[in-house]
């Protein structure tokens, strides 16, 4: 499975999980079950990582495509 979205972004900008969640105002377990894709954040958690990504991030990379519940 490629790597989720949110974590290109810190990858490429050299962002700890730690500071992510800071920016982001939750918690840095909560950005690493984001990423392995075994939470579905809320809309306004999403809301909260795009503004802490400056946009660079879209609301489309936090939905999972192709997944059946």
């Amino acid at each position: 499975m490629d790597k989720h979205p949110l974590r290109r972004y810190r990858a490429e900008q050299g962002v700890s999980a730690t500071g992510m969640a800071l920016r982001a105002d939750t918690s840095r377990g909560t950005i690493h079950r984001i990423e392995s894709r075994t939470l579905a954040p809320s809309l306004k958690l999403v809301k909260r990582i795009l503004r802490a990504s400056n946009w660079m991030l879209r609301a489309d990379d936090f939905i999972e495509k192709g997944r059946r519940k």
